[in-house]
């Protein structure tokens, strides 16, 4: 049990290495491509990844689980759609520190959440721990934040308990397919929700702005959003989503190092 617990640690302190660097690589690709533009591009990206995945393990049989099917869109949905779709209208109306600190609250709605409709439960040491590092994070982050909650606050807030929700079925779908599947569906239904909200508010990049941001899409939609994500689904595997959420809490810290 306690190994278990082990593995499930280290794969997310992967995950939220990983995660926590998504504002310096999509900060890079900012500078020749819109926002939105950029989500789109990493999302198809990820989802080519991931169908090589599934080619190469041989796992496309895994899409037609119906045990596992019905959980996989609705994480895909809840965290493609409604999770994305709410983030990026509710931060367009407040500062990105505000965002930071306000998405923490995803650990106190996996606790509360989780506990109702899962009986998840975690031990005193680990709902310290997790007090403990989502504290520090909002010390870190919250001086540049607002001290008032207006519209777009209250958006963010109702975003921030979709994730646990969505992370549950991410997790029922794993005990019946691999993580790939679960993975590629999701980047699928995101990439379809992105592209509509790209060509909705955005300009068409330019051919050399495209060049130029190539890398960074490519590290985004690899790394960040392929490689970090296989590693949490794995972690939910061995540790509580809450617990997971609590050490995920850590990632906005990463990147203020290298910023």
């Amino acid at each position: 049990m306690i190994h278990r617990e082990r593995v499930g640690e280290l794969y997310m302190v992967g995950a939220a290495t990983l995660w926590g660097l998504l504002p310096v690589i999509s900060k890079q690709a900012y500078e020749h491509i819109p926002i939105l533009v950029c989500a789109a591009l990493s999302a198809s990206v990820t989802a080519i990844f991931f169908a090589c995945l599934l080619t190469l393990r041989k796992e496309w049989h895994d899409l037609l689980c119906k045990e596992a099917l019905t959980s996989s869109v609705i994480s895909g949905v809840g965290i493609g759609v409604v999770f994305y779709g709410l983030v990026f209208w509710g931060q367009s109306m407040v500062p990105a520190s505000t965002t930071s600190v306000l998405l923490l609250l995803e650990v106190f709605f996996s606790m509360l959440l989780l506990r109702i409709i899962a009986h998840e439960r975690l031990t005193r040491r680990q709902m310290f721990g997790a007090a403990i590092m989502v504290t520090g994070a909002v010390i870190v982050l919250a001086p540049d934040s607002a001290n008032f909650l207006g519209f777009g606050e209250l958006v963010l807030l109702l975003a921030a308990a979709v994730p646990p929700i969505a992370n549950l079925h991410m997790q029922r779908a794993r005990q019946y397919v691999g993580v790939s599947s679960i993975l590629f569906l999701r980047s699928c239904i995101s990439l379809v929700m992105l592209c509509m909200l790209a060509l909705w508010t955005e300009p068409l990049p330019t051919p050399s702005g495209l060049w130029a941001a190539a890398p960074w899409v490519l590290i985004n939609g690899i790394l960040i959003l392929g490689v970090s994500k296989v590693f949490w689904v794995e972690a939910i595997r061995f540790i509580p989503i809450s617990k997971a959420a609590a050490m995920n809490s850590l990632a906005p810290l990463v990147h203020r190092p290298v910023n």
